[in-house]
């Protein structure tokens, strides 16, 4: 596994006041794993990420946006606060924080073009 950043700069991160969630492992598609193998991904990144940043990992993302039920379960499991799926929306206080949608923000479609697509 290749990091995307070293310890430095992952202290460096951290102190001007950003938070670190986990993405995965080896950034797989959870929904084409097996269960033990999607346990593996969601539950290893969470420690090796804690054990690296010392700080607690509250936040998780899946890979691709592969999301089904039983991954929401391992990842509440895990100890995660939130996950977000790649479904588009506006979040309400009474949602679910392990089911988060959002907005994706691309180069070629501006941020306003994206909210008044869901906004309909």
């Amino acid at each position: 596994i290749m990091p995307l950043m070293q310890r430095a700069e992952i202290v460096a991160w951290l102190l001007a006041g950003h938070e670190i969630g986990s993405h995965g492992l080896t950034h797989r598609d959870l929904t084409q794993l097996s269960p033990a193998e999607a346990r593996q991904e969601i539950f290893e990144s969470k420690k090796i990420l804690e054990d690296l940043s010392g700080q607690p990992v509250r936040h998780f993302c899946p890979p691709y946006g592969g999301w089904n039920p039983m991954l929401r379960e391992m990842v509440m499991e895990a100890g995660y606060e939130t996950a977000a799926t790649t479904t588009p929306g506006i979040n309400q206080v009474r949602d679910d924080p392990l089911t988060l949608r959002r907005l994706l923000a691309r180069h070629r479609r501006p941020y306003l073009t994206a909210l008044r697509s869901v906004l309909r």
